[in-house]
């Protein structure tokens, strides 16, 4: 259970790195 938040944590850098990646993107527009 302690590694129960690691997971989600673990997960959302890749979520984050298409969020940057629109966000980067919407900057440059």
């Amino acid at each position: 259970m302690k590694h129960g938040s690691p997971p989600a944590i673990e997960m959302k850098p890749k979520a984050s790195s298409a969020t940057s990646n629109k966000s980067r993107k919407r900057a440059s527009l």
